[in-house]
């Protein structure tokens, strides 16, 4: 106890718990250590976690920490003199009398599950003049950190790629658990892993002259000589700038937090850029650039959306951050003289690059790069206020975003014993994890793909292999709306319909798609419009089963002033308006039998006539209907002209439901979760095994459409980076509550007889979603909003 009240009642100009309390802030103790080491009394450590020091009294501290042997403890210490009740030093935690743990009494490894060569922890010595030696005792905190991350297989690399932690999930990963896992330290990565992460986001291998010398598009041009401050105010907030006789210098102040601004902002989506500075002088300072970053508040700085590329003058390193943390380090000194020098910084598709005096510093290479619609760039300078920067030259440069199809950059196999296990990284941008003592390491979560990546060959298998040479996890980008995309998928049926659908574009000829609700109809017409020959033209989406009879012949052929009631002005209709394009006709077979006969009429001449009007009127439009019933059986039932049925059926495709063409769901799986993470704002990488397992083992009775609000709904509730097969759930698992009316019958096309009772089971039949159960109502969608406002229906009651 002797110790204790000692701590108690002196002071290091602020209490000794103070102190220690705010210095420390994991787990942390401190003990009084006799001249020769050994410790006597342990007078403080934290209740963090239930840990008890006692086995460390009469053990030696030169056992337990790495102490030069020819010092005595007293000549390692800091020395703290004593003025009345208070001892004094200018640095109480002094590196130099900081001393590494040998790893020998902590077990954080057995607590946390957690291996590792760095120190657990580090000792402060100080002698206290006329009471001897304490040691201040800070456990390493990344071991905290490591729970959040205890369920995934994580390492940690030092800048060589060797080994420097893992958990016990990483050990999983191997066919046979190594009977020694401190034996997997300080080796290389690529002993067990290939390539090795490390090489994938530092780009090894490939060429960086591409990105340097591509031609682009130049946005401005800069010439500091010449520049006035009207011509740098379109391109530059001029804040910090200021001329004098040879040009512009820009001193970078903290008031601005060392930024200064582009004006406009940039479309990462479609383009990528690369800035050249010309540097005519550089006093203590090296611009740095903030890339994809989000509007100055002057409040949070702006890099916590983007990226920051460029140079740390404090640790004197080349450095790249992501949303405000560290994920790539390359030691190495900026120039020390004060001539011009050229900088340049690239960002194309997942890469940044820096090149100083074209050599080039950084390549770093994001698996899950951060895509914004509006992004904001700045200079930066670190060493605000300490130095001025005088700009010869900036010059902005971008390059439209091509689509590139390849395999996941992040995607290793570990190979041991002659079992592969496939596996995809994830990079932790976490300095609580990732920078130990000052310095940073590369942090991994690994991710088991094996068993999906082995279903995935065994649907290829049984579809005769037709579709090997594609990639197995990702399709095709969408651009715009959903309803615009490619067909996703490389089923047999489906490879079949887009190559006869390419040659029926390559005519004018009309085409009839059949197929059940949610099978892709409008996709496919939106295919077949963007390979025709008018595929500059518009795409005119009609949907028959929308409107009244007499609507939709106006909405379709259009009409002249006073033909009708309310007809006060003169309105061209779908067909005109899709002059040089496509008119789709959805659920066609809800024609009147009046609008009928105007079609068919229409399609023997391509003429018109306005509702009102007696004028012909030539139009040059493709046509494409759709129907979800079989026209053949409408006609034999009265409900459809048979005439007009082989006007229309000159090209006729046959839509597969989703059941019957299964291989395709992991495609439509990656397409969706790439639509909706963007929605959502979510990073969500992929599906695991056994939910893939789920999807497809289920029947699909609403086809693609139900997948998709499956996936959004998986994608919206997924607080994960992999969805599993708990975020998935299917209508049939979702019982309707029991007093709802089951037999309840819709008043299609009359939106005078919906009730309320109506409306919430249509919704609840379209998952929420309004253009849909407005389509099933007949009605148009401001009408639907209109009685969900009126009988106050709540978002609970729509699902």
């Amino acid at each position: 106890m002797e110790a204790r009240n000692f701590l108690l009642s002196k002071k290091i100009q602020i209490h000794f718990m103070d102190l220690i309390s705010r210095f420390i802030n994991f787990v942390g103790l401190v003990v009084k250590i006799e001249e020769d080491g050994e410790i006597c009394e342990i007078p403080f450590h934290e209740q963090l976690f239930s840990f008890n020091f006692n086995h460390l009294l009469k053990k030696n501290i030169r056992d337990l920490y790495i102490l030069p042997t020819e010092k005595s403890l007293t000549k390692l210490a800091m020395t703290l003199i004593q003025q009345e009740d208070t001892f004094i030093n200018e640095a109480y935690f002094d590196p130099k009398f900081c001393y590494p743990s040998r790893n020998l009494y902590e077990d954080l490894d057995t607590f946390f599950e957690f291996y590792s060569d760095i120190p657990f922890s580090r000792l402060y010595l100080w002698h206290m003049d006329g009471y001897g030696i304490l040691g201040v005792i800070e456990f390493n905190e990344f071991f905290r950190r490591s729970v959040y991350y205890k369920p995934y297989p994580l390492i940690i690399l030092d800048q060589q790629s060797k080994i420097k932690g893992f958990n016990e999930k990483f050990l999983n990963l191997f066919p046979t658990r190594p009977q020694f896992p401190q034996t997997l330290l300080s080796q290389n990565i690529e002993t067990f892993i290939r390539p090795n992460p490390l090489d994938i986001i530092r780009g090894h291998g490939l060429d960086s002259t591409v990105e340097q010398h591509e031609k682009g598009i130049d946005v401005f041009t800069i010439d500091f000589s010449r520049a006035t401050s009207e011509e740098i105010s379109v391109n530059l907030i001029m804040t910090d700038l200021s001329t004098f006789a040879g040009g512009w210098r820009w001193t970078p102040q903290e008031k601005q937090q060392g930024l200064l601004s582009f004006v406009k902002p940039l479309n990462f989506n479609e383009l990528d850029c690369r800035i050249s500075i010309q540097l005519k002088e550089s006093e203590g300072t090296f611009p740095s650039m903030i890339l994809g970053g989000s509007q100055w508040d002057k409040k949070l700085f702006p890099d916590y959306k983007g990226y920051l590329v460029g140079f740390d003058s404090a640790e004197q390193q080349y450095i790249v951050k992501k949303e405000g943390e560290r994920v790539h380090v390359v030691a190495g000194a900026f120039p020390a003289d004060k001539k011009k020098h050229h900088i340049e910084i690239v960002k194309r598709y997942d890469h940044l690059l820096l090149w100083v005096d074209n050599t080039l510093m950084i390549r770093y290479r994001d698996p899950d790069f951060k895509e914004n619609p509006e992004v904001f760039l700045y200079l930066y300078s670190d060493t605000a206020g300490k130095g001025i920067i005088t700009l010869d030259s900036l010059q902005l440069t971008v390059f439209p975003r091509k689509r590139r199809l390849e395999l996941p950059i992040n995607r290793c196999v570990m190979h041991q014993n002659g079992v592969d296990t496939t596996v995809e990284f994830t990079q932790l941008a976490d300095s609580r994890i990732a920078r130990i003592y000052s310095r940073f390491y590369y942090v991994f979560v690994l991710h088991d793909v094996s068993s999906f990546t082995q279903s995935i060959k065994s649907l290829k298998d049984e579809r005769e292999k037709a579709f090997l040479e594609r990639n197995k996890f990702k399709a095709l980008a969408m651009q715009g709306n959903i309803e615009q995309a490619e067909m996703v998928g490389e089923s047999l049926k489906l490879t079949g319909i887009k190559e006869n659908a390419k040659i029926a574009a390559a005519s004018s000829v009309t085409v009839l798609i059949e197929g059940k609700t949610g099978t892709g109809k409008e996709v496919l017409a939106h295919f077949i419009h963007k390979h025709s020959l008018n595929s500059q033209g518009p795409f005119v989406k009609v949907d028959c089963s929308s409107l009244p009879g007499s609507l939709l012949e106006s909405e379709l052929f259009g009409f002249e002033k006073g033909a009708f009631t309310g007809a006060d002005h003169s309105r061209k209709g779908k067909l005109e308006e899709a002059e040089g394009g496509t008119l789709f006709l959805d659920e066609i077979g809800n024609l009147s039998a009046n609008a009928q006969i105007k079609l068919l009429n229409f399609l023997q001449d391509f003429t018109l006539e306005h509702i009102g009007s007696n004028k012909k009127v030539m139009v040059h439009t493709r046509i494409i209907a759709a129907t979800n019933e079989t026209l053949s059986e409408l006609v034999k039932q009265g409900k459809f002209r048979a005439d007009l049925m082989y006007r229309l059926n000159i090209v006729n495709f046959q839509l597969p439901m989703l059941q019957e063409r299964k291989e395709d769901i992991p495609y439509l799986c990656t397409h969706f979760l790439q639509i909706f993470n963007r929605q959502f704002n979510r990073s969500i990488k992929g599906f695991t095994a056994e939910s893939f397992q789920k999807l497809i083992e289920y029947d699909w009775p609403g086809n693609i459409r139900e997948l998709g609000n499956v996936i959004q709904r998986a994608v919206l509730y997924c607080e994960k980076k992999m969805i599993d097969k708990g975020h998935l759930s299917f209508m049939s698992e979702r019982a309707l509550p029991t007093h709802e009316p089951l037999t309840l019958i819709i008043p299609k096309g009359n939106s005078r007889l919906l009730k309320r009772e109506h409306i919430v089971l249509l919704l609840k039949k379209n998952n929420g979603v309004a253009k849909y159960a407005a389509s099933e109502a007949g009605i148009s969608r401001a009408t639907l909003f209109r009685k969900i406002k009126k009988y106050k229906i709540t978002k609970a009651e729509c699902f």
